[in-house]
């Protein structure tokens, strides 16, 4: 009895040591990459990795990413990086069991209501095309009207998506417009929600 109680406590104390070893935000990052399949392993997924990052910062899931833009829209290299670090550092292993690593339900349900408005079912050009409009939009022309937006967007971007060399379409870039509107709504919407609650 007592052996199995000494058992359990030195159990739980390394477990406490690895989990003061691992930095919260790649902890996280570590839980999201197997939600979302994340890579960091070809410049592919880590383009379809900061798509839906950025996608989660955008409609309020405060992860602690900068990004800038790119010819492929927003990019985090600390997101990068810390993809990589997560592939190779075995402590990250850790997350994936429930009992000790997880979000709350209502963090959950907000990530899986933001996956299935903005990420699941949409290709990695349609990502790209809504979140470099949301940059563009967020940090540049907050007031501009349509028209000016997809100038910005025709100036800024090279027009063309990752891995499909087609020209983007006028079409394509009024559904990119349309939802980044979508998705700063979203965000606006729960921002005032919080608001409230702490009123």
């Amino acid at each position: 009895m007592i052996k199995k109680l000494k058992k359990e406590i030195i159990k739980k104390f390394y477990f406490l040591k690895m989990k003061t070893k691992l930095d919260m935000s790649k902890a996280i990052l570590s839980m999201l990459s197997r939600e979302f399949n994340l890579s960091g392993e070809s410049v592919k997924e880590r383009t379809r990795a900061s798509k839906v990052v950025y996608t989660l910062e955008s409609a309020g899931m405060k992860l602690g990413y900068g990004f800038g833009f790119y010819i492929n829209g927003p990019y985090s290299l600390d997101l990068y990086d810390d993809l990589r670090e997560i592939a190779f550092c075995s402590e990250y292993n850790e997350t994936k069991d429930k009992r000790k690593w997880n979000f709350s339900k209502g963090t959950w349900e907000r990530i899986r209501e933001i996956d299935k408005k903005f990420i699941k079912g949409r290709d990695l050009r349609n990502l790209e095309l809504m979140t470099s409009m949301h940059f563009l939009h967020a940090t540049w022309r907050n007031n501009e009207d349509d028209n000016e937006m997809k100038k910005l967007f025709r100036k800024k971007h090279k027009n063309e998506t990752f891995g499909d060399d087609s020209l983007i379409s006028e079409e394509e870039l009024g559904r990119g417009l349309i939802d980044s509107y979508a998705l700063i709504g979203y965000r606006e919407y729960y921002d005032k929600a919080d608001g409230l609650k702490k009123e």
